[in-house]
This record gives structure tokens, sequence and C-alpha cells, in this order.
């Protein structure tokens, strides 16, 4: 399987996120995400066809794992061209808490984004987060709840709701 994975790697079909371990004691589930880095490819894998593009446009089950996709691949970009140098990784407790994506940058700070499929921002949307914050302490820079809303919240200290497209609009 290593190997299968290292070649769709190779490819830039997938794209792998290590999981966030240093400095952190607690039980995390320390195995790397794989997000399929391409949204028409992940659909073609998905067995999704023209029949079923209602599901996705409507938020069906299948957008937030397309939209993380995106998330990482855009992230995964802007990586080779950012003033600023970071790193990608994912956060899990064996509690089942989560974070999609972790930017580390290179001053240690750590941001946290989590990808919704959802025009509304909860507070279990935000979980997450808190739970990386209290981990992390002043490591935490803040973190982001990216939706498919149109506008932007504040959630609370460090934390706020943005649209997906604030990762390439100003």
């Amino acid at each position: 399987m290593t190997a299968y994975l290292d070649l769709v790697e190779t490819l830039y079909l997938v794209e792998t996120i290590p999981p966030l371990a240093n400095s952190l004691r607690t039980r995390q589930a320390g195995k790397a995400k794989a997000v399929v880095a391409d949204s028409a490819s992940a659909m073609h894998l998905a067995g999704v066809t023209s029949g079923c593009a209602t599901d996705l446009v409507t938020g069906g089950e299948l957008l937030g794992p397309l939209l993380e996709g995106l998330v990482v691949s855009e992230l995964g970009k802007q990586r080779t061209w950012s003033e600023t140098g970071f790193s990608l990784f994912h956060y899990r407790e064996t509690s089942g808490i989560e974070v999609d994506v972790i930017i580390e940058l290179d001053d240690d700070r750590v941001i946290g984004v989590e990808v919704k499929a959802s025009q509304t921002y909860r507070p279990e949307h935000f979980r997450g987060l808190q739970r990386l914050s209290e981990r992390l302490g002043d490591r935490f820079a803040g973190g982001v709840v990216l939706g498919t809303a149109d506008h932007g919240v504040q959630f609370g200290a460090n934390l706020v709701g943005l649209p997906i497209a604030s990762l390439w609009e100003l």
C-alpha cells in the first residue's frame, strides 16, 4: 500500500499531510492523512456522475471531502511562493477531536483550519480549534473555519469563520 501511495503522491494525484506531534503530550492518532488533490479525479473515483452533481451543489456528503482536498491543494501551492515559510499537518486525537489542516509557521506558531461544507458557522465547527488552542497555548496564533458562506464571522478570541474564497482573495 505504501508503494502505491508513494506513486500517486509522486504523480500529484494525492497529497499526504503528516500529523502534528511535536511537543503535544496527548494520545494522538499518528497516521498521515491523504487527500485527493484534484477535485475532478476525486469525483470520478467516488462515482459522481452528472446525475449526482445536484448533490454537490446542495451540500451533499461528498462536498466536504472535495472542499478539503481543494483547500489542502491550494495551501500546498501557496507554500511554494509565500514569503512566510510554513508546513502543513493535521491534528487528530484518539477521542475523535480533530482539525483538518494545521499550518505551522517557521516561527513555531500554529494556525488551525477546519473545512466545512456549510453556509453557516456553528459552535461545533470550532471545537477542534478550541481544543488545539488549549493544547498549544501561546503557540496557537489563530483558527479559521472555511465554509461555503459568502461572509465571515468572528467566533471568539483568535477564531473566525471565513468563505473558502478567502484563500485566494484579499
